[in-house]
């Protein structure tokens, strides 16, 4: 009987656990905010504008501010469903903030490109960015 209430008890903890998002970004993050809805993509949402001007389209709007609290190549990456903004100090960080959007979007041919509406901002841990793969303790087959 005891163990019955101890497994009752047990599932609903595990069912009021906060669900962790596995969007599959590399690197991952610092901090993913998710939200409800999507953007979705056509050809005519893609615009740049610098930063202080008026934002009239609806779309992705890349902001390089050069007066920003953002590390050097660190960027903020927000998805609404209106439209995408990418905020950064240098054109670095615009560049990292491009490829996390470019890993959210679907392969090629699977439906319409909706972006998960979520805000994530991100910042390198350490000057230099790249991958180390030892061979050595991780074998391949040829």
């Amino acid at each position: 009987m005891r163990a019955i209430i101890l497994l009752g008890f047990w599932l609903m903890n595990v069912g009021a656990t906060e669900q962790t998002v596995m969007l599959g970004l590399v690197p991952e993050p610092r901090t993913i905010e998710m939200a409800r809805g999507a953007f979705t993509l056509t050809a005519e949402s893609v615009e740049t504008v610098r930063a202080g001007l008026p934002q009239q389209a609806v779309g992705i709007t890349l902001a390089i501010e050069e007066t920003s609290d953002l590390a050097s190549e660190g960027y903020v990456l927000d998805v609404a469903s209106v439209g995408v903004t990418i905020r950064a100090a240098t054109p670095a960080g615009a560049f990292y903030g491009w490829q996390t959007l470019r890993q959210l979007l679907p392969p090629a041919g699977e439906g319409p490109a909706a972006i998960p509406c979520l805000h994530i901002e991100d910042e390198p841990s350490f000057q230099w960015r790249g991958m180390m793969l030892d061979v050595s303790r991780y074998f391949f087959n040829k």
